[in-house]
């Protein structure tokens, strides 16, 4: 069986999943973890996961990190470094990412259209091209409002989805907003009326 050395980067909400991942699975071999609270380093890497030790600690030494010579880092903080990022791929590291469409660079003009919101950090088409394989995870519009139809409320929709209750709030209001609703079953009435339900 092959073994893949990995680097988690960010041990947040979702760096923390994803560690937890990493850890469960046998073909994976945690190899570092990189942490940007300082009350985070030092820390071994399974406590930052909710699970027993594995006597990997968390560090913020980037060079360090390289110098473990990982397969791959999972790098998962809330602002996109883009040098370290490029410098991960030039040093021959494949790098796992997440991020919302609406920060890609060129639609940033067509996200402010639709939502009325300006993305103040935008990923830099080029860097996108440069991936070798696109996953995209998401739900579709009809199933977020058959969830709401369903009365689901923001905690159910967050964990069934793995986002923050914050998150769902600020989409389903950003929707409401779209359909002239101030509420949840003004929206399923909406929704239900035009058929979209």
């Amino acid at each position: 069986m092959t073994r893949y050395r990995v680097v988690q980067w960010a041990t947040g909400n979702i760096g923390q999943r994803a560690l937890r991942a990493v850890l469960d699975r046998e073909t994976f071999e945690l190899v570092g973890v990189h942490a940007f609270s300082s009350e985070k380093v030092g820390r071994d890497a399974g406590a930052l996961a909710g699970v027993a030790s594995v006597g990997v600690l968390a560090t913020d030494d980037v060079d360090a990190l390289i110098g473990t010579a990982p397969d791959c880092v999972i790098y998962t903080p809330h602002f996109i470094d883009y040098a370290l990022v490029d410098r991960l791929l030039r040093a021959g590291i494949n790098v796992i990412s997440t991020m919302n469409i609406q920060h890609l660079e060129s639609l940033v003009d067509v996200v402010w259209k639709i939502t009325g919101v300006r993305q103040r950090e935008t990923v830099p088409d080029g860097l996108l091209s440069r991936a070798d394989e696109i996953e995209i995870v998401d739900i579709t519009p009809t199933e977020l409002r058959q969830r709401l139809a369903e009365g689901k409320v923001y905690k159910q929709i967050a964990h069934e989805l793995t986002l923050s209750t914050s998150t769902v709030r600020t989409h389903l209001h950003n929707i409401y907003g779209k359909l002239g609703a101030v509420d949840r079953a003004q929206a399923v009435l909406i929704a239900t009326e035009r058929g979209w339900l």
